[in-house]
């Protein structure tokens, strides 16, 4: 019990490793799997972040890209938004909004802070806020 009582407070306290650890494992696993299209294991795997993790905004934008790359407009933006509004600071999601909203046909998603967006783009993204 003083093991449990102790993890949880470190994953209350430090909120910034556990981001780390959802960013650098689960964004990873499911950019491989979206390629590969399998999107049902994805879909599965994220769903199991939100229920671990269900204050963080990386699973929410993770599912948003799933769904955009199925297709599935609406739902992904519902996604997007559910992510910007746990976190926004968290900036693949403000990227992937002002993706979705442009009206231009939608070329890179950001799964993560380490994804290079501006220079995949060739300029700056972020023409306007969501504030």
């Amino acid at each position: 019990m003083e093991n449990v009582k102790r993890d949880s407070q470190i994953n209350i306290t430090n909120k910034s490793s556990v981001e780390k650890e959802i960013n650098n494992k689960l964004c990873n696993e499911i950019r491989r799997l979206i390629k590969d299209k399998n999107f049902l294991t994805a879909e599965q795997q994220i769903k199991h972040a939100m229920s671990e993790h269900a204050h963080s905004p990386i699973p929410h934008n993770l599912m948003g890209i799933l769904l955009e790359t199925q297709k599935d407009h609406r739902l992904a933006l519902k996604h997007f938004r559910a992510a910007y509004a746990l976190d926004p600071t968290y900036w693949p999601v403000k990227y992937n909004m002002d993706q979705y909203v442009s009206f231009l046909p939608i070329s890179h998603l950001a799964y993560d802070e380490d994804d290079d967006c501006n220079k995949k783009q060739g300029k700056r993204i972020f023409t306007h806020t969501l504030d």
